[in-house]
């Protein structure tokens, strides 16, 4: 046989080839490897802010929880103490425990009161903010309208021969939309306003559920962006007192069991429904030391006519003639409040939650819960 003769191109096909496929191989081993590894790096790096957001936003949701159980607390007040002096004991005994309450809340009505929080003392950096209002402060439209006769309750009848012929009701109504009009530069209309809410409650055949059920009424719709009560943060804001909003769940509500206001507890869209000077911030040290003198005068029940000038008067600035009969008519007389709201804030850095609760007094237990939630909000 003839021998083989040897291909010239051999060595380049066994032995330079080989070489040639592992560089290749390498390369294509190490370009895949570093794009694993750069989207590993991009995923890393991505995830761990989020997972510092979470972690703070649920810190900050613990927080507003603990806001609203800071405000129960103060409602409910200070624990009775076994050491009281027998003088401490004397005075609590001629001050009715309605001015002592009063006491309590009053100065921080309608207003942030704030409480710091430092790692080294509490656990963690971050700060709780509080906000009570009354609900009988507002304005229950389930118990000035009856469901029944389709019609507004009237707290004061009109005189025959008067020349207005609606109830209390619809005066008292009719007077705070034209303030509304006023204040919000006739971003509303009254009338309308007025028409809407008597053919929305007209149609239904039950009280409302939640006064949000108001914002499907086209002539409201200023309240979309006004549901619940901003209080105000810097003196800026209380040199423009005309020009804030009014809070749809702060002038109206669907709690209580009165269609009576409690004057001592109006909130703060109602204070400027009646012309009255609205809330102020930063001014809590400043109530706390008046509030003494504001409920020196203070009784259980109280004729508003004669006794005005002698406290409330001192606590809003303000004289009663100023106000209409037929919104008179619907203060309280009776120091009874039986539901209030808070809202609460929590924040850790720069994460801020916020909550709304609706809170309950309960009758006498044994267990000694004095108020409970009785409805819940994230706003």
């Amino acid at each position: 046989m003839k021998k083989m003769r040897k291909h010239k191109n051999f060595k380049l096909l066994g032995g330079t080839s080989q070489s040639g496929y592992i560089l290749i191989l390498t390369l294509m081993m190490m370009a895949l490897g570093t794009a694993i590894i750069t989207k590993l790096y991009y995923q890393v790096t991505g995830y761990v802010p989020v997972a510092d957001l979470v972690v703070k936003r649920e810190k900050a949701k613990m927080l507003a929880l603990g806001g609203v159980q800071m405000a129960i607390s103060r409602l409910s007040g200070p624990k009775e103490s076994k050491n009281v002096s027998t003088d401490e004991s004397i005075e609590s005994v001629k001050r009715p425990p309605q001015a002592v309450f009063l006491e309590r809340i009053l100065p921080g009505l309608n207003r942030w009161d704030k409480v710091q929080l430092q790692e080294s003392i509490d656990g963690l950096d971050g700060e709780i903010k509080i906000c009570l209002s009354c609900e009988e402060g507002k304005i229950n439209l389930n118990q000035w309208y009856d469901f029944t006769k389709h019609e507004f309750k009237g707290a004061v009848k009109p005189a025959p021969g008067s020349e207005s012929e609606d109830s209390g009701t619809v005066l008292a109504l009719n007077y705070i939309f034209n303030k509304l009009a006023a204040l919000t530069k006739d971003q509303v209309d009254p009338k309308v306003m007025m028409r809407d809410l008597e053919r929305f409650l007209a149609e239904r055949q039950q009280p409302l559920y939640d006064i949000t059920e108001l914002l499907i009424l086209p002539s409201w719709k200023y309240f979309q962006n006004y549901v619940f009560y901003v209080p105000p943060v810097d003196s800026e804001e209380d040199s423009v007192q005309l020009h804030r909003p009014i809070y749809l769940t702060d002038l109206f509500t669907t709690y209580g069991r009165s269609s009576d206001l409690q004057p001592w507890l109006f909130s703060d869209s109602i204070l400027a429904g009646l012309g009255f000077s609205r809330a102020v911030s930063d001014d809590i040290i400043k109530r706390e030391q008046a509030v003494a003198e504001w409920t020196k005068q203070f009784q259980p029940q109280t004729n508003w006519l004669s006794e005005w000038g002698k406290t409330l008067g001192l606590v809003y600035s303000s004289d009663l003639s100023n106000v209409p009969n037929d919104l008179v008519a619907f203060f309280d007389n009776r120091f009874n409040p039986q539901f209030f709201s808070v809202i609460a804030q929590g924040q850790v850095g720069q994460v801020v939650q916020r909550v709304y609760a609706i809170i309950k007094k309960q009758p006498k237990n044994k267990a000694g819960i004095q108020y409970k939630i009785e409805k819940l909000y994230w706003i």
